[in-house]
């Protein structure tokens, strides 16, 4: 027999494992992490790394684009220095190159090399660099790219 304490159990259970079978869903299609950072718009042809120092004082704030995103604009050398604090984590970054004639096109993958970020352990939150390796053939021309924590990129970048 049934009673009417099995049946809110059943109906209880059945609920809350309903919502966690929708928490994972929710979670499996990126929706706890889908904040965006950074659009790159990086020179076509560029090869080398790129760097971005955050929380610069006196350098420009990044501007923010109708989607949400902030607007990185790449300058021939590779450096990039904005006051804007950086936000570290499994963010979205998309990458575009520009031509002389100012058109954009949605960058190949392929051309991303290896990378990372760097701060002084006693920095404020949001004051690094991240750094990443951009080439035609990335696999090949990255090991001969020089160490991107080396004094040579910190020293232009940081």
């Amino acid at each position: 027999m049934i009673t009417n304490r099995g049946v809110k159990l059943g109906v209880a259970l059945l609920i809350g494992g309903s919502a966690l079978v929708l928490l994972f869903f929710f979670w499996l299609g990126g929706g706890f992490i889908t904040e965006k950072r950074n659009k790159y718009f990086i020179p076509l042809g560029y090869v080398g790394w790129v760097c971005v120092a955050y929380a610069v004082p006196g350098a420009p704030p990044l501007a923010t684009d109708s989607d949400g995103f902030q607007i990185v604009r790449v300058s021939d050398n590779g450096i990039v220095k904005t006051s804007t604090p950086g936000k570290p984590g499994p963010l979205i970054d998309v990458y575009y190159q520009y031509g002389p004639d100012g058109k954009t096109v949605k960058m190949p993958t392929e051309r991303m090399g290896g990378g990372g970020t760097f701060a002084d352990p006693n920095s404020a939150p949001g004051v690094f660099a991240s750094y990443f390796w951009v080439s035609d053939n990335p696999k090949s021309d990255y090991s001969g790219a020089g160490s991107p924590s080396s004094d040579s990129l910190r020293g232009r970048c940081f």
